[in-house]
């Protein structure tokens, strides 16, 4: 489950990037104050939160992209946990085993004495 959530953060990432182009494209392209809403979108990242509320048309499908890129860090945190809490399990049963052998070992050398 490791890899898995390591391939979709890195998928994620690269979807990211890719939204991140497309919306900054398309403020450029935009009809009205297009170098302003470029600039805007390429330096801050609410500026593409603005700029899709207010030009739905021109940028929803970098919007989409975006909500691709924020499923696949979603499976990467759940694969991530899957992965952290089985790793967990396993230690803790190590544990217990060598607990159970370090009290039989002590309860041994007891009756020896």
């Amino acid at each position: 489950m490791g890899m898995l959530a390591t391939i979709c953060g890195i998928l994620g990432l690269i979807v990211g990037i890719v939204s991140w182009i497309m919306v900054v494209v398309a403020a450029f392209r935009c009809k009205e104050n297009n170098v302003l809403w470029g600039v805007i979108c390429l330096v801050t990242g609410i500026g593409s939160v603005v700029f899709w509320i207010v030009h739905w048309q021109d940028g929803k499908k970098s919007f989409f992209v975006f909500l691709l890129c924020i499923v696949l860090y979603v499976l990467a945190g759940v694969f991530g946990a899957i992965a952290v809490g089985s790793a967990v399990a396993d230690a803790a049963s190590e544990l217990e085993i060598e607990m159970k052998a370090v009290e039989g070992a002590d309860e041994a050398g007891g009756d020896q004495q």
